[in-house]
């Protein structure tokens, strides 16, 4: 696979996103201060540290595009799927706060997935 569709397949994630919002109470949204489809990597770590609803919404929308775009047959990043959504949330925090120069250059969605993918986190086998 070349970079080119690699690249295609997360954009279409990042693109995929902010539909997903759609189904989101607009309180949560107005209470975090972010809008789904221009978040910073730091903005969602900020979301996530602070227990903002936001943050699990947004991670959850995230995995849930990425999995989605897999089952279409486009060769996306092996997350772990198997995990609660508060491991995922953990996860993000716990990557963004080793990684603090990274998070300043990643998107909300590159860093829900950069820190959820298999080979950064411990993740069960499916039952």
């Amino acid at each position: 696979m070349s970079a080119r569709t690699s690249f295609l397949s997360i954009g279409l994630m990042c693109a995929t996103v902010p539909a997903l919002a759609q189904g989101v109470d607009e309180k949560i949204v107005n209470m975090s201060g972010i809008a789904f489809n221009h978040s910073t990597g730091k903005q969602v770590l900020a979301a996530c540290v602070a227990n903002n609803p936001f943050c699990m919404a947004y991670v959850a929308g995230v995995v849930d595009a990425v999995g989605d775009l897999k089952t279409q047959g486009l060769r996306v990043p092996e997350l772990c799927t198997y995990v609660p959504i508060e491991e995922k949330v953990a996860a993000v925090v716990s990557f963004g706060r080793a990684h603090p120069a990274e998070v300043e250059q990643l998107v909300g969605s590159a860093l829900v997935i950069v820190a959820n993918r298999r080979d950064n986190m411990a993740c069960p086998e499916r039952k």
